[in-house]
């Protein structure tokens, strides 16, 4: 299987569309952090299922808060 090189321009948009917080960061994070002006990242869903040991309130809290961590860091 040949690896072909992704070349990313100036002028390109890339859509980053995540089912919920931090899918984003795990699948592309990197893309995230070198073209961060280039990017638009859409969630599908707030992730406030993925807790275990939290309410489903607080585990979407602290997904959001984790998101706009993210998106302010790679600003």
């Amino acid at each position: 299987m040949a690896i072909l090189p992704i070349t990313i321009t100036k002028q390109d948009r890339i859509a980053i569309i995540a089912p919920h917080p931090d899918d984003e960061c795990i699948g592309v994070g990197g893309i995230i952090a070198l073209y961060p002006e280039l990017c638009d990242v859409y969630i599908i869903t707030d992730g406030s299922r993925g807790g275990k040991n939290v309410s489903t309130d607080a585990e979407k809290e602290i997904r959001y808060t984790q998101f706009i961590k993210e998106m302010e860091y790679a600003k």
